[in-house]
């Protein structure tokens, strides 16, 4: 407005002073058209360009925020395998990032006639969105099987939104330009010369005092206006808005107002954007450090075939470090006869449709270590894209043992299918054998009864040998004691008698003697009485185990001696013999056959029970329950599988077939236990917690007649 003749406006306005008050009517309704045309052009920057600028802000720090969340819980899944919260953050990612899309869809829809040569940019950001959605489904349903590729697809799910990230800045710069040339459509106005001409020659007509100073006012509330306008579209907040009592100027300032919160929000959004962009480059560091920390070799090749990232597991399955081997060709892994052939391999990959292959199967990979070393691999190859490079990561695994395991599995398989034929063989010679054996077998059933019966009252004989001999040799401790404790006195009579006879016997000599005797005949008494017991305690039970006789007889006190004659058995053992019985239970029944059944039980568990094991328990549980007496045996060895605690009471039945194992004694047990106490027998057990046995029988068994 500067730039115009204030001077020629007066001449003119002092020429024409007869029209001068139609002309300054005319002056002042254009000059409310222009601002009202200004303001309606304002609003409508306001409504369709500033609410869909800080829309689109919105939608990218939501998804700014929710892809921070995808990559924390992708690293957080292989450090803390919570499965139950892996699921549900899962949900809530994939959730958020559906209802962004449908909010971004929503959004472009109905602004889309806005766009106009924008509508290519809307297109790009909904694919875009689209590719970002499915990689971050894929990502996380990856990582829910626990493979390491989930930090490839993660890195392809980073390139989508990145691609995302620059749709929305488009979009923003977009818009942000709609308001620029808004801008320049204002200035133009402002400035259009054919208008400021007409006015000119208005003003040079019309122009009084009052007219000319209420112009001067409007231009200056104007001249503010379009500086602030294009300070802000320049993102400079600070700026001078004038203060007018003009309704439709007031509007004007209302929506630069707004605009520039909306450019503030918009500066705060950005600053959030660049921070956590920040963090998203940090997550990908963490990333990288979790390969080196996986178990599986991870070898990264670019588009020449070099290599460019090598994880600690591969160094130490190649031998190589990372920082001498990167950089080089991948063919130095190769064994030299497949150099050749590897790279038409590579382009075959490459054409193919498919962004992940396992090199599994028949044909054997190998691999080539720095010490020259040949081995067999497995390979997972994945394709990715970064910075518009194509790289192919490979996951390698060595199979070099399993192999080996797998040839000696097959050959174990030859040999089964040549002893096969050979059982078919024999199977065919048995089929004719049993045909003519058959005849022979039922003949002798009949002796077989009489065998096995014989077989029993021969255990029971060995049984009682081992009894003997162990017994022997415990009574022929003491006794041994009490000859040397005899042979010591004798010689320190001899020398009390010479003493006697030279008369040189004194009476500290006299008083030594005296309680040299004394020591020596409780030496002696106490050993005699302890092999008196161990005789009389075999003799009790020898003579049970050797007899079919009913006596009354105390439970506990028979469990007493029958463990007693066991002693010098169970004292070649660290194993340990508890009893727990009720004092007062008395019996009348067959005292032999509760020895037997003990002997056996113990016998079994020194034997099986507690093989290659120390520090055994044996308990001995007897009480009574009403007119029967319960006698639990039970010890903490090995215990039995389903199978063989269902075989335990077959005759011949032993876990010790071909070192001295007869098979007879669990069977000698139930036939004891149902026929000579006319009881039952049950046994429970389980793999690695011991057996017991629960024998219970009544108190008072009957007399043994011819008939039985």
């Amino acid at each position: 407005m500067k730039s115009y003749s204030l001077g020629s406006l007066r001449n003119r306005f002092l020429l024409i002073p007869a029209i001068a008050t139609v002309l300054f009517a005319l002056l002042f309704s254009a000059s409310n058209s222009i601002i009202a045309s200004h303001s309606q052009l304002f609003f409508k920057i306001n409504q369709d360009n500033l609410p869909h600028i800080s829309k689109i802000n919105q939608l990218s720090a939501q998804l700014i925020n929710n892809h921070v969340n995808l990559s924390t819980l992708i690293s957080d899944s292989y450090q803390a395998a919570d499965e139950k919260k892996f699921y549900i953050d899962g949900r809530v990612i994939i959730n958020n990032v559906f209802n962004i899309e449908e909010k971004l869809t929503d959004t472009i829809s109905k602004h889309h006639p806005l766009l106009g040569s924008g509508q290519t940019i809307s297109k790009q950001a909904t694919e875009n969105f689209t590719k970002y959605r499915e990689s971050a489904v894929l990502t996380i349903e990856i990582a829910s099987q626990g493979s390491p590729l989930a930090f490839s697809q993660l890195a392809t799910t980073n390139q989508h939104f990145n691609q995302l990230n620059t749709n929305f800045l488009d979009i923003s710069n977009f818009y942000l330009s709609n308001i620029s040339n808004s801008q320049q459509k204002i200035d133009s106005t402002l400035f259009d010369q054919e208008l400021i001409a007409v006015i000119s020659v208005l003003l040079i007509i019309i122009m009084m005092l009052v007219a000319w100073y209420g112009a001067k006012l409007m231009s200056r509330d104007f001249e503010a206006i379009n500086q602030a306008l294009f300070n802000l579209t320049q993102q400079k907040t600070d700026i001078q808005l004038p203060k007018s009592s003009n309704y439709e100027i007031a509007k004007l300032v209302d929506a630069l107002v707004q605009f520039k919160e909306t450019i503030l929000t918009n500066q705060y959004q950005r600053a959030e954007l660049n921070e956590m962009v920040a963090e998203l480059n940090q997550s990908k560091d963490h990333y990288f450090s979790l390969l080196d920390l996986t178990a599986t070799a991870i070898v990264t090749i670019d588009s020449q075939q070099h290599i460019v990232q090598f994880n600690k597991a591969a160094e130490r399955m190649f031998g190589y470090y990372a920082e001498e081997i990167i950089g080089q060709p991948l063919v130095l892994l190769l064994p030299k006869d497949a150099r050749d052939t590897h790279p038409k391999k590579v382009e075959s990959f490459k054409k193919k449709y498919i962004e992940f292959q396992q090199l599994h199967g028949n044909k054997l990979l190998r691999g080539l270590r720095k010490n020259g070393q040949e081995f067999f691999v497995e390979l997972d190859i994945a394709k990715l894209t970064i910075n518009n490079d194509s790289l192919n990561m490979a996951s390698i695994t060595d199979i070099t043992e399993r192999l080996e395991q797998q040839e000696q599995l097959q050959q174990r398989t030859q040999q089964l299918a040549r002893s096969n034929q050979e059982l078919k063989s024999h199977k065919v010679r048995l089929e004719q054998l049993v045909k003519q054996r058959t005849n022979e077998l039922m003949q002798s059933e009949s002796n077989l009864t009489s065998a096995q019966q014989q077989l029993i009252e021969s255990e029971k004989m060995v049984l009682l040998g081992e009894t003997v001999a162990s017994t022997a040799h415990e009574v022929n401790t003491p006794l041994s004691i009490g000859v040397t404790a005899g042979s010591h006195l004798e010689e320190e009579t001899k020398q009390l008698e010479h003493l006697l006879e030279t008369n040189q016997l004194s009476r500290s000599r006299l008083e030594k003697y005296t309680d040299t005797v004394k020591q020596s005949a409780q030496i002696i008494l106490t050993n005699m009485a302890r092999a008196a017991d161990l005789v009389k305690s075999f003799k009790e039970v020898a003579v049970d185990q050797t007899s079919d006789a009913t006596r009354e007889f105390n439970l506990k006190a028979y469990l007493d001696e029958i463990i007693l004659s066991l002693t010098p058995r169970i004292k070649k053992t660290t194993h340990t013999v508890k009893i727990d019985c009720d004092s007062q239970i008395n019996l009348y029944t067959r005292p032999g056959a509760i020895s037997q059944i003990v002997t056996n039980l113990v016998n079994n568990s020194l034997i099986h029970a507690f093989e290659d094991r120390d520090g055994g328990l044996i308990t001995i549980v007897g009480k009574m329950i009403n007119d029967n007496v319960s006698l639990e045996y039970r010890d903490n060895g090995v215990g039995l599988s389903e199978s063989k605690l269902a075989q335990i009471f077959e005759p011949f039945f032993t876990t010790k077939r071909g070192e001295g194992g007869s098979g007879l004694g669990m069977h000698i047990v139930q036939t004891l236990v149902t026929q000579s106490l006319k009881g039952t027998v049950e046994c429970h057990s389980k793999q690695g917690e011991g057996i017991t046995c629960t024998m219970t029988f009544p108190i008072k068994v009957p007399e043994i007649t011819e008939g039985d």
